[in-house]
């Protein structure tokens, strides 16, 4: 047998240097049902290398040409035909009888292997034949082509180039930056924006009576934006007042005007607030927005480690089956072979012909693959499963010992919901309460419902936002209301102020109603506890777990009155009122939603989820649908995937639109009406991934599928080793070039060039083309002068959103786990890129949330508790692609692969409610542990 191996290879090597094949070669055409090979009729082979079937054509058809993608494939082909069987195969070599490649991408018929004689439609030749330039259809030819997108391209460049020479002529100063130096070294180094301000004749007194600033206020008020774009972001929250030894003052325009506040002044400025954080900060023992941040970094060890788990169980099962070995023969064993002899003419599609012998050696080697698999596989799941759970536990517990190191407003509180919306009179309700709680050192904050007013109640809360900006020093007046424009007449009117006492007369018509709920605020944690406990007012009841609402800490206590609570209104009806444990901060309240009904906020969501949905079948209307059709179509003609600055232009659009996308998530999600931030956050985590998905899947569909025909499929579905040779040899083909598809697609288009370009999509060009915008348009005389506020509102960079951060973690290991169902190496090669992609985010995202985005004020574990669930989907996927393997080898429905996820998905879910209980209340603590809080 070796002795036949031997000579196979060597009449393989002697073929391609055109020495003519002996004749006693015992292979040829296999299955010919009517015993002659017509044109263009697809037929199997079992020959080691095409140059071995040469002289089985017709004479009417001499010249072979192997299929595109299937292995052992062929047709007989005239010269001018050649290209219509395989579209890389386009010169028809007279001397071998075999369609050779071209190298003229989109030749129809090559005059020689650089020259092209005919291009295919809708190309057209250029140099002297050197090139067929694609257009789409023939209008293009009268449109844009590709010179001209080179051409625009190129134009925008310089457009930003000239832009950045004009902003940047301080040579690297381009933004205001508040560098930290030594007290002493303050008289002499000044940031470029009070330099400005100087030279624009900014009067060194801020606020005083009648002074007028004559110069142009916009250049000013974009300064003002840029410094407000810097310090939005985190920052260190603890005033350095409280050690004024060795202070470092930041060289921002609030150093400057405290420098010219009195010495016993000075410590209000709390200039501290505006420092960075360090960027290896503790983020569980430094609390900057919220227990959400540190659970979300602590996911990225947890998945470094599961994807080294799978990349080593996927290694074990590979190389230690005979698979590894049969496919290391042809130089397919590993995902950069495969892509580099796709350029070579017939080599991908019939390198695994060359294992052909009278046995199955390659069925044999996939089915003990497929039986290591299903092994394997499982212990992969059961492994992911205990570190999954430990993951589960770690965040809890983290979540635990944050709220515990690190007191907030929720310990100070209660809710009382169920009160009508008559119920205004807040006097009336803190004598209730303190009756009903034995308390009376307690205060009410009762929540109004202004959803009529709230465009109202924002223009009046920026007057006041700009007025406190102006008296802190921020700027001066003029740059908030105009050249005339002092601190006198900043803030709310006299009538505009009569307007908000008239809003909580209850005795004037249009007054604001209550929104249903009253905060009941305790001076000390311990009277919130004992209120709790005591046995003759309250009894401590907790929901059934089947009914407990999915809140932030899950089982919400619910404070049940041994006797009814009630409310009397005027009208003698009473109203059964609850009283609730609250959950979140402050800022994480959408208080312009409250007073919404169940059947509002119903009626909303399904409105939101309409617009999610028309937003995927604009996004496959408008980018994806034309990129499917231009890169079909292209692949169809030319036989390969389309390259060049065309293509780079609509990928760069399609993540574009994804960006966009996510823009118009959080939009909706805040026009639903959820009472709480991180509501929004779930429906744009959910939103967000489900996008994701399906735009990886797209990618995917059509490079691996390239004709728009899904027949290779049976390769995935029929037993593994059945039938001829041949069979197998075009099963394990497929699968491994459609696995190295799946695998180029991931490495690095999803896994990295996304999020090397979210940075430039997301900040570096929204800033740059709003600074352009502003410039623009408020230096033409019929507009007016760019104030400050409305500069710094511009210049806002994009906000935390968990939500969309959080899709990682679930999106890329579900469209890694896809590799898992391919008979191929390339499974633990995309789960040891997945390992980088998880150490690479730990400082990418580190970054991002530190020094690029606007910070949040709190953030919750609601999203973090949702992502737990949500890492069932891509941890069941490994258990199901164990039950897929053993369906080919058994020749099981294959029904029961997805019975197997959906099983693997309830086995963790219970698992995670029931042993972890990541939903229990964090803040639930003993008497003694509230005093020590206080």
């Amino acid at each position: 047998m070796s002795r036949v191996w031997l000579l196979g290879w060597c009449l393989l090597a002697s073929a391609e240097s055109n020495i003519e094949a002996p004749s006693d070669l015992d292979c040829g055409v296999v299955g010919l049902q009517n015993g002659t090979l017509g044109c263009h009729q697809e037929a199997t082979t079992d020959c080691p290398g095409i140059p071995l079937l040469r002289g089985v054509c017709p004479s009417e058809c001499p010249f072979v040409v192997p299929h595109s993608y299937l292995s052992c494939v062929f047709q007989c082909a005239t010269a001018s035909t050649c290209s219509i069987a395989n579209p890389n195969l386009a010169f028809p070599n007279n001397a071998t009888q075999l369609c050779e490649p071209c190298q003229v991408v989109g030749c129809k018929r090559c005059a020689s292997k650089d020259t092209c004689a005919e291009c295919f439609d809708n190309f057209w030749p250029e140099f002297g034949g050197r090139v067929c330039v694609y257009v789409w259809d023939d209008r293009a030819q009268h449109g844009m082509n590709a010179a001209f997108a080179f051409s625009l391209l190129l134009i925008l460049i310089l457009l930003a180039g000239v832009y950045l020479i004009d902003r940047c002529n301080c040579w690297g100063r381009c933004l205001p930056q508040e560098i930290e130096s030594s007290p002493d070294a303050l008289d002499d180094e000044e940031d470029a924006l009070v330099r400005a301000q100087k030279e624009s004749s900014l009067p060194n007194e801020l606020g005083g009576q009648g002074e007028l600033l004559t110069c142009d206020i916009t250049p000013l008020s974009i300064n003002q934006g840029k410094l407000h774009r810097l310090r939005c972001k985190v920052k260190n929250p603890e005033p350095q007042s409280k050690h004024r030894e060795g202070m470092q003052h930041s060289q921002s325009l609030l150093g400057h005007m405290e420098r010219q506040l009195p010495a016993e002044n000075r410590a209000s400025t709390l200039l501290g607030r505006f420092k960075n954080v360090p960027f290896s900060v503790n983020l569980h023992k430094k609390f900057l927005v919220g227990v959400g941040l540190p659970l979300f970094h602590q996911w990225h060890l947890f998945l470094f480690l599961y994807s080294l788990v799978m990349c080593a169980g996927t290694a074990w099962i590979y190389f230690g089956s005979d698979l590894s070995g049969q496919l290391s023969r042809t130089g397919l064993d590993h995902a950069s072979h495969l892509l580099m002899e796709e350029f070579e003419v017939g080599k991908s599609a019939m390198t695994l012909c060359g294992l052909n012998s009278q046995e199955n050696h390659l069925g044999l080697a996939a089915q003990d693959f497929g039986r290591r698999a299903t092994l394997g596989y499982s212990l992969l799941w059961l492994v992911g499963m205990v570190l999954s759970l430990w993951h589960a536990l770690r965040q809890k517990r983290a979540a635990h010992n944050f709220h515990q190191r690190h007191p907030s407003l929720a310990e100070f509180a209660l809710s009382l919901e169920g009160f009508p919306a008559s119920a205004t009179d807040e006097d009336e309700i803190l004598k209730f309460v303190r009756q009903s709680f034995g308390i009376q050192d307690l205060q009410i904050s009762v929540c109004y419902d202004y959803r009529d007013r709230r465009a109202r109640v924002s223009e009046l809360w920026e007057k006041i936002l700009v007025r406190e900006d102006v008296a802190a020093g921020a700027y001066h007046p003029s740059l908030a209301a105009g050249p005339y424009g002092n601190l006198r007449s900043l803030g709310l009117s006299d009538d505009e102020k009569q307007e908000v006492r008239q809003w909580l007369d209850t005795s004037r018509p249009g007054a604001l109603r209550n929104a249903g709920s009253v905060f009941v605020i305790f001076s000390h944690t311990y009277e919130l506890h004992s209120a709790e406990q005591l046995p003759e007012r309250f009894a401590l009841h907790r929901l059934p777990r089947g009914k407990t609402p999915l809140l932030p800490h899950s089982l919400t206590p619910e404070f049940l009155p041994s006797l009814p609570l009630e409310w009397v209104d005027e009208g003698g009806r009473r109203h059964h009122l609850t009283v609730r444990d609250v959950a979140c901060e402050p800022p994480e309240v959408a208080w312009e939603h409250l007073g919404l009904d169940v059947a509002s906020i119903s009626a909303r969501a399904a409105l939101a989820g309409l617009a999610v949905v028309v937003s995927f079948c604009v996004i496959a209307a408008v980018v994806f649908l034309p990129l499917a059709t231009y890169s079909i179509s292209y692949v169809s003609q030319a036989g390969s995937l389309p390259t060049g600055v065309m293509m780079s232009v609509m990928g760069i659009l399609v993540m574009t639109v994804n960006w966009m996308i996510g823009l118009l998530h959080i939009f909706v999600s805040s026009k639903v009406g959820f009472a709480r931030r991180d509501r929004e956050g779930l429906l744009i985590f959910k939103a967000f991934s489900t996008l994701c998905f399906v735009s990886f899947l797209f990618n995917v569909a059509i490079t691996i599928f390239p004709e728009s025909s899904a027949h290779p499929l049976r390769f995935l579905l029929h037993p593994l080793g059945e039938g001829r040779p041949v069979t197998s040899m075009q099963d394990i083909s497929f699968q491994v070039r459609a696995s190295v598809h799946l695998f180029h697609v991931l490495v690095p288009g999803s896994l990295f060039i996304g999020y090397l370009l979210f940075p430039l999509q997301g900040f570096v060009w929204p800033a740059v083309s709003t600074i352009s915008f502003l410039r623009f348009w408020h230096s033409r005389s019929f507009t007016s002068d760019l104030k400050a506020r409305e500069a710094e509102k511009a210049m806002e960079p994009l906000g935390m959103s968990l939500g969309h951060d959080y899709m990682g973690f679930v999106v890329q290991p579900l469209s890694c786990s896809l590799t898992l169902f391919f008979a191929s190496g390339v499974a633990w090669q995309t789960f040891a890129f997945l390992a980088a992609w998880s150490a690479f985010m730990m400082p990418f995202t580190r970054y991002m949330h530190l020094r690029a985005m606007r910070r949040s004020y709190f953030s919750t574990n609601r999203i973090d508790m949702d992502a737990l669930f949500a890492w069932g989907f891509p941890h069941s996927q490994v258990l199901a692609a164990s039950a897929f393997w053993a369906a080919r080898i058994y020749n099981w429905t294959l029904l029961v692969v997805p019975a197997t996820w959906l099983g693997a998905l309830a086995v963790y879910h219970v698992l995670l409610a029931f042993i972890v209980q990541p939903l229990v209340l964090p803040k639930d603590s003993t008497f003694e542990d509230g005093v020590c809080n206080v």
